[in-house]
């Protein structure tokens, strides 16, 4: 019965260690950003983060850093909003739907600063 239960997976050593971020880079990170008005669950959007970078990048920089340098992602940003969008057919049915969903936009922000860092390693 044991013998049905995978074997744990080796844990491979690894010399990556997450960088401080700067400013600057977060600040491409966002204006990056599409500027759509869509809103996550918080009412945040795209274009609003863009509107504000420059007066919320110091404590947005040091809320992504902590996040690198404490290694916890917060709770609050693993939830999202999904909206069914009609594809064709009968808008009874439910399989003529397609999910859409809005990821919380610090998530998209601190992905992408997590992403540069892994690609470039």
């Amino acid at each position: 019965m044991l013998h049905e239960y995978p074997r744990p997976k080796k844990i491979v050593e690894s010399d990556f260690k997450w960088k401080v971020l700067e400013p600057q880079l977060v600040r491409d990170v966002v204006m990056k950003l599409s500027s759509s008005r869509s809103e996550d669950i918080y009412g945040l959007s795209n274009y609003v983060f863009r509107q504000i970078v420059d007066a919320i990048l110091l404590p947005l920089t040091g809320l992504i850093n902590s996040v690198l340098t404490q290694g916890v992602f917060p709770d609050s940003l693993k939830y999202c909003k999904v909206t069914p969008i009609f594809k064709k057919g009968k808008k009874e049915l439910p399989e003529n739907y397609r999910p859409i969903t809005i990821i919380p936009i610090l998530s998209k922000i601190i992905e992408s600063c997590m992403f540069k860092q892994l690609y470039e390693y």
